[in-house]
């Protein structure tokens, strides 16, 4: 560094699917604020419209989302995801035109990352989820971030030759703390980019309004918005959701997706917590990653997937003493479960100490 401390740069490519790689993005930028420049851009061109239409098709509805627990390695190997990989090569190309040397490549999706190794670029990946997708731990040259010691296990253990790092988790919620926290005693009803069941969400809500709760639905968009949320229940920001959950108020309870809302709550505080269905096989992992460490073993499920949904479980591990699912008709406030502190592992690092210094100033 010079004198001037002339600050080292970091390109955070971001897919425009979904929400949790974006609020990925925010974090990571937020982390190394101060010691590298780092310019966060949105991967948006033609493929991966086709993959948020289709990824909003095969999740938003939970039969389908069920469905796709067992398809899901299919459908992201397959010609979509070779088109990501090849447009993400384009969007990057473009802003490594004029860098020499290469800046690195600091990611939170597998794809991205594979476009940024075949242009020769260091490239890091952050596992915002507790595991990686199946099978990215052999994309050679690619150096992962992970942090939790499971997700160190299983890479280690499918290829043991893997560069993997264990580090302090990135704040998902930090960007957020200037917006406006929830006041009064909430049930914080978190939606996804895709939405959710309307057939999930609209008798959730009506279950909760006989416990004569406060009830908020957290959402950006407002299709979600109109499609899901009834009376008495009222639409937050998710900007509003992580700012709540990052305040000192445990009073709030939260019933989310078992995505990247897994790794914000095990980062912040205690609070009460149930889950929604699971939609892919790392919502599984994430979700039996979330009972075995004690944040929540509820799940509202509709009856008709309780079976499918258990297989799933158990598949990975648990026993159906371990979980509780529910239908959202029959959800009550004393299904919600106080969650227990995750404990950081020792032997994390920081972020910082792990990304390469050989990197220059961006144009």
């Amino acid at each position: 560094m010079s004198s001037e401390k002339e600050k080292e740069s970091l390109l955070i490519p971001v897919p425009k699917v979904g929400q949790g790689h974006r609020l990925a993005g925010l974090g990571l930028r937020d982390a190394l604020m101060g010691t590298y420049t780092s310019k966060l851009i949105v991967v948006n061109n033609g493929a991966n419209l086709i993959a948020q239409l289709k990824h909003s098709r095969l999740t938003q509805r939970a039969e389908s989302a069920t469905n796709y627990i067992a398809t899901a390695d299919q459908e992201r190997d397959g010609l979509l995801g070779n088109a990501f990989i090849k447009d993400a090569e384009i969007v990057l190309q473009r802003h490594l035109e004029n860098s020499t040397p290469k800046p690195t490549i600091l990611t939170s999706q597998d794809h991205i990352a594979q476009a940024a190794i075949q242009l020769g670029c260091e490239t890091y990946l952050y596992i915002v989820d507790t595991h990686s997708k199946n099978g990215i731990s052999a994309i050679p040259l690619l150096k992962f971030l992970v942090w939790n010691l499971s997700s160190l296990e299983r890479i280690k253990q499918e290829t043991p030759q893997a560069n993997v790092t264990l580090v302090n988790p990135v704040s998902l919620t930090a960007p957020h703390q200037k917006e406006t926290p929830l006041e009064n005693e909430q049930v914080i009803i978190a939606l996804s980019g895709s939405g959710a069941d309307s057939k999930v969400i609209k008798p959730l809500i009506h279950a909760l309004s006989k416990n004569g709760v406060s009830i908020s639905v957290a959402t950006d968009s407002s299709s979600h918005a109109n499609a899901t949320i009834t009376e008495p229940a009222e639409r937050i920001s998710k900007s509003r959701y992580l700012s709540s959950l990052r305040s000192t108020d445990t009073s709030h309870s939260v019933i989310c997706f078992p995505s990247e809302n897994v790794h914000v709550l095990a980062n912040e505080r205690q609070r009460k917590i149930a889950f929604l269905y699971p939609r892919g096989p790392h919502e599984v992992d994430n979700l039996v990653w979330a009972i075995t460490n004690g944040l929540s073993n509820t799940v509202i499920v509709p009856t008709d997937l309780h079976s499918q949904v258990s297989a799933q479980l158990e598949a990975r591990g648990l026993s159906p003493e371990d979980f509780v699912l529910v239908d959202a008709a029959d959800f009550d406030l004393s299904k919600l479960t106080i969650s227990q502190k995750w404990t950081q592992p020792d032997g994390a690092v920081d972020i910082l100490e792990t990304i390469s210094s050989s990197t220059q100033q961006l144009p």
